[in-house]
């Protein structure tokens, strides 16, 4: 199946070639999102925390973007990881946690695009998420299982903001 959807996208691209590009858009949308504010801060002549207390949805949302820089760094540092197959198995099982935490927090763009990525993969889910890989890269693992935690209390904050306020 991912074969055939691969062969059906036709992009010629390799799986590194394509995660170079998510990480870099990933550490690339926090510093756009931070010119944002700086335009606003400038437009209203406030100051950060006054934007930010005064806007509540964009103090959830500059959180949301903090942990894009963080998942950023966590994938930039799974670069080195792709010599051999229980790196790249182990990536591929990140990616997918990457994924579902673009989706709790609304970037509906970089979860495409994670998925688009993970269809480039030979990795297989299992393969990544067997407890030898978890062990090996406990470090990575927490931190993940941190960025999964907070994408979930920022998820609950942007639905209480959203639909309650």
């Amino acid at each position: 199946m991912k074969q055939r959807i691969r062969n059906l996208l036709m992009i010629h691209l390799s799986f590194k070639k394509l995660y170079g590009y998510l990480t870099a858009f990933t550490l690339v949308l926090p510093f756009l999102y931070i010119a944002y504010l700086l335009l606003t801060m400038v437009r209203s002549k406030t100051d950060f925390q006054t934007l930010l207390l005064t806007h509540p949805l964009y103090s959830v949302m500059f959180l949301a973007v903090m942990l894009n820089l963080l998942w950023g760094y966590l994938l930039f540092r799974l670069t080195q990881e792709f010599s051999h197959a229980q790196g790249r198995n182990y990536t591929y099982a990140l990616l997918v946690l990457f994924s579902i935490s673009q989706l709790l927090v609304g970037n509906i763009v970089i979860a495409i695009m994670s998925a688009f990525v993970m269809l480039h993969s030979e990795a297989r889910l299992s393969d990544g998420f067997n407890r030898r890989n978890l062990l090996h890269y406990r470090l990575y693992s927490a931190s993940a299982a941190g960025l999964i935690l907070l994408s979930l209390f920022c998820s609950f904050a942007l639905i209480r903001l959203t639909f309650f306020a």
